[in-house]
Parts: structure tokens; sequence; C-alpha cells
């Protein structure tokens, strides 16, 4: 009955669009570099669509196999495919509104510290004046013909990401660069994060699960 529902108030965009079209496609290679399970590796995939920030989709390999997600923000949609099989089409594991989580803790301060022309460290604080931040990044950036894209990266709310890209945002001289590596210390754990983006037209059908 949920999904019913959603599907009749998205009726008007099903008629005229029957899908999700990315023109970029991110490649994520990520290590964790220090934590319980060091030098473990896994190769994700990140789709934007340069033209609309409303839409992304994360293909993301966990232990017990692969999943697509896409966001729809526009229409509050979430959508959970199966991508075990990439030969096969799109399996629907999971439709349903775009959930709102807590926050893992709430951002006071965020500072941003130039280290060199496209590098920055990044630390975001739960309380101002605190030496110690909850979360610090080293950032390294790359040029880019589109704007910087704000795509999650850790194990933490998209809100608090916002955080993140917001104060970095004020830091760099043009908008128009993209996350070439990012190092993320949290919690004794350290993450090791690399992306490469390019360009790549990508169109998920979802018409056979609107039916």
């Amino acid at each position: 009955m949920k999904n019913v529902l959603l599907i009749f108030l998205m009726y008007p965009w099903i008629l005229f669009s029957q899908g999700y079209s990315f023109n970029y496609k991110c490649t994520e290679f990520e290590t964790q570099l220090k934590g319980p399970y060091k030098g473990n590796k896994r190769t994700n995939y990140i789709y934007i669509n340069s033209r609309d920030s409303t839409i992304q989709a994360y293909d993301y390999k966990f232990s017990y196999g692969k999943n697509l997600f896409i966001y729809d923000t526009e229409h509050n949609v979430f959508w959970n495919f199966d991508r075990n099989n990439l030969n096969k089409p799109l399996s629907l594991i999971n439709f349903s509104t775009i959930k709102e989580y807590e926050d893992e803790f709430i951002v006071k301060d965020v500072i941003v510290e130039k280290i060199d022309n496209l590098s920055y460290n990044v630390s975001l604080y739960s309380k101002k004046g605190k030496k110690k931040p909850r979360v610090r990044l080293k950032i390294d950036l790359v040029a880019s013909k589109i704007p910087i894209q704000k795509f999650r990266f850790m194990d933490l709310s998209m809100n608090i990401h916002l955080y993140f890209y917001d104060a970095l945002m004020k830091e760099i001289p043009s908008q128009f660069y993209q996350l070439k590596s990012v190092i993320t210390e949290m919690n004794g754990v350290v993450m090791l994060n690399e992306f490469n983006c390019k360009e790549e037209d990508i169109f998920f059908d979802v018409s056979p699960f609107l039916k």
C-alpha cells in the first residue's frame, strides 16, 4: 500500500522520465589505514547528474553483496537495488521515502586550514574551543569542468557532510574543483578515499517497478 501511494504521488514524473539519468561516474577507492579492518579495500561508484543535484546514486560493495542506492530528494524517494549480477536488469529490494536520520553529533564549529594550492585540512568540532575535533580530514582537490559535487563518503549523515562542504567551499578559489582524495580520522579509525570522476552517460530504468 505504501509503495502504491508513492507511485501515485510520483505519477507525473513517471510519465515523463521512466528512470534516472547521470552524466558523471566517480570511481571511489576506499582503504582503511587504521582500525579493526586495517588494510581492507573496496571499490564503489558514485553517479552524478551535474545539471540536477536532486538525484544521486551510489553503487556500494558490502560483505553480503552489492547494492545500488538512488536518492531522489525532489520526490523524496529512495531506491535500493540488488547489484550482485551486473549482466541482469536491476532487481528491486526496497522503495520508500527518504529516511531522515539524526546526526551522529552536533557540529558546533568547522575549521579549514590551507596546506598548499589544492590541499586543505578540515576539522569538525562538537564543541567550540575544543582542542580535539570529532572528525579530522585531509583533502586533496583536482580541477574540474563542473562545480564541486556534494556526495557522501563518510559513515555520517548528509547534513554533517554539508557542514564540511560549505566550509570548504568558502576557502577554495573557485567552485570548479572535485575531491581527489580524502583521509578521514574519526573514532580511532583512519580511512583513505580516492576519487576518479569521468564523464559518462548512465541511465537507470526504474519503469518496470512502477507498474
